[in-house]
């Protein structure tokens, strides 16, 4: 049995115990079942929306989630619209930092203490108005039909090697997660890597996440910088003939969940953002997916697994003024990679 499936077996299985015994989410449940329905614009993969929203039921019944696929920019955009002349259709978001400070700064989030979920209160965010949901991060996937473990390279500068020049490598051209080594490389540095990376003659692709895979799996190129997530739900879940070292340092950015304020079910979002932030719900996202929590609190096992490899995290944007600079970082390293 593959090592991760067993971590799963002994420990993701695992009920969370203890109900929210708190006044005020007590409160907020009898509210919101009088609602009873609720809108969330989320993109994560259908099988981890589909277990979370499963909890939820469970633990707060007679609360209809609605979910419409969305990206956090696309449903921020459409929340600023549609609460300048009246109520969001999109009533609980996910968001980064980046895409979520234009929210803040239009006042638009509701406040609540999110720790009262269980939730630890560091990893509430914003002056509460930000739950903790899912952090995404990247590994140096390879195709195993076409490379040996042994062979790949263990860190960035391996990939820098003449052996890998000429569609060797596959990565995304958004400037992601390379610009995000700024904070620790510093922007001289950053920028030096990706004109060598450049001059390897890489496979860059317009857009990361399932064409990064398929490009991968199908063997277009040995080895591709990509989602942590997707290279294990392939490898497990597909049986696709993938497999991955970790990357270190490496960025993890991190995804909220949030409840607008100028919606019909305002209990109701609140409720959903508040759980989708649980350590329950955590590990029910993934057991679906392998998309999950890596914060300093979270238990999951993949949290665990990144802390026993000794991989070096860095949150990326983890204050409104660092989003700023973050988006500077990505779209210098994007100018290199993709020419705009």
């Amino acid at each position: 049995m593959h090592w991760i499936m067993a971590l799963i077996i002994c420990g993701s299985l695992v009920v969370v115990n203890g109900a929210f015994a708190q006044d005020n989410v007590k409160a907020l449940y009898e509210k919101a079942k009088k609602e009873g329905q609720v809108v969330l614009a989320a993109g994560s993969p259908p099988a981890a929306l589909k277990a979370q929203i499963a909890g939820f039921n469970k633990r707060f019944p007679g609360i209809q989630v609605n979910h419409i696929p969305s990206t956090g920019a696309d449903a921020t955009t459409k929340i600023l619209v549609e609460s300048r002349v009246g109520m969001s259709t999109y009533e609980v978001g996910q968001a980064t930092t980046a895409t979520g400070e234009r929210l803040l700064a239009a006042d638009l989030v509701t406040k609540f203490p999110y720790h009262e979920f269980g939730i630890a209160k560091e990893e509430v965010a914003f002056g509460q108005r930000f739950s903790p949901w899912f952090d995404l991060s990247y590994a140096l996937g390879f195709n195993t039909k076409l490379v040996s473990k042994d062979e790949v390279p263990k860190n960035w500068e391996g990939m820098l090697d003449p052996k890998w020049k000429g569609r060797k490598i596959i990565a995304v051209g958004r400037g992601y997660p390379f610009g995000d080594l700024t904070a620790l490389w510093g922007m001289e540095k950053v920028l030096d890597y990706a004109r060598k990376f450049k001059a390897q003659d890489p496979i860059i692709l317009p857009r990361g996440g399932p064409q990064t895979l398929e490009a991968l799996v199908a063997g277009q190129a040995p080895l591709a910088v990509i989602q942590l997530d997707r290279v294990l739900r392939a490898k497990i879940k597909e049986k696709a003939p993938v497999d991955f070292v970790w990357l270190s340092p490496i960025s993890v950015t991190r995804f909220w969940a949030f409840a607008v304020k100028k919606v019909r079910h305002p209990h109701a979002a609140t409720l959903l953002a508040g759980y989708l932030g649980t350590p329950e719900a955590s590990r029910l996202m993934e057991e679906a997916s392998f998309r999950t929590q890596f914060g300093p609190s979270a238990k999951t096992d993949l949290a665990r697994m990144l802390r026993g490899a000794g991989v070096q995290l860095m949150w990326t944007a983890p204050t409104l003024k660092e989003a700023k600079e973050l988006k500077k970082w990505r779209a210098a390293v994007r100018k290199i990679l993709a020419g705009h």
